[in-house]
């Protein structure tokens, strides 16, 4: 899947597919979509800045969901805590993030990062 020395970074929206529901069992619909339309956006926004900042590779792609490999040093714990704020300011929620030298790492530095209260990235670069 990965190239010997990458990291994988798993990157998942906190709490969208309830803010959602919620507003579908209160019969939101429209605003609903309208929410959907953000998060695409911001999703789209985020997977476009990585490709154009970090040497990277992706792999899943949808919903609120990104997983990519990429080289570690081309890209900044930093920088990707900016691209983080960059999808909260495009659809005011947030995104948690896990980096491992796998994917199993990864997603559980991205489990560490839900359990302790979201919106934050866990493991290093």
């Amino acid at each position: 899947m990965n190239n010997k020395g990458d990291a994988v970074i798993h990157l998942d929206g906190d709490d969208i597919g309830n803010r959602i529901e919620l507003l579908l069992l209160d019969g939101n619909l429209d605003e609903a979509s309208r929410l959907s339309l953000q998060i695409t956006a911001a999703m789209d926004h985020l997977r476009e800045s990585l490709e154009r900042v970090a040497d990277l590779s992706i792999h899943l792609f949808g919903g609120d969901d990104l997983i990519a490999t990429f080289r570690p040093k081309s890209i900044s714990k930093e920088e990707l805590n900016g691209l983080r704020d960059e999808f909260k300011a495009t659809c005011t929620l947030t995104i948690s993030g896990g980096i491992g030298l796998s994917v199993q790492e990864a997603l559980m530095n991205l489990r560490r990062a839900k359990l302790s209260g979201k919106n934050c990235l866990v493991g290093d670069v």
